[in-house]
């Protein structure tokens, strides 16, 4: 969707993230998953409207806590690439987005009791 939404070409996007167009083309259609560090070469080449939008999208993944949440053989969530992404996002975000940020964390730990808050804290 970003790729479309901001004309950017892939094959020009796979040579500059240093991916191959074969492995953008395979993550864009859901059929391959991208290590962290492919991932992170992905997003350092988007222009900054690109990257937010993008972040925008993956945002909406609230929804996709809630089916898991509801859903407990639901548990296919790619670690590497999320931790990436909101590492990445968390140092380029404002306040605002910092707390929906925040509010995300919070429903996946009330979602999964393995990521449950220590009560103590």
């Amino acid at each position: 969707m970003t790729l479309e939404k901001f004309e950017i070409n892939a094959n020009d996007l796979s040579v500059r993230a240093r991916v191959s167009p074969a492995t953008l083309s395979e993550f864009r259609n859901g059929r391959r998953e991208v290590n962290t560090s492919s991932l992170q070469r992905i997003l350092n080449e988007l222009e900054p409207e690109a990257f937010v939008y993008l972040l925008d999208v993956l945002r909406e993944s609230e929804a996709m806590i809630r089916t898991a949440k509801s859903d407990p053989s639901h548990d296919d969530l790619h670690t590497d690439a999320l931790l990436a992404l909101v590492d990445t996002y968390a140092r380029r975000c404002t306040t605002d987005e910092q707390l929906a940020l925040l509010r995300v964390i919070y429903l996946a730990c009330d979602a999964n009791p393995n990521l449950k808050l220590d009560e103590a804290l």
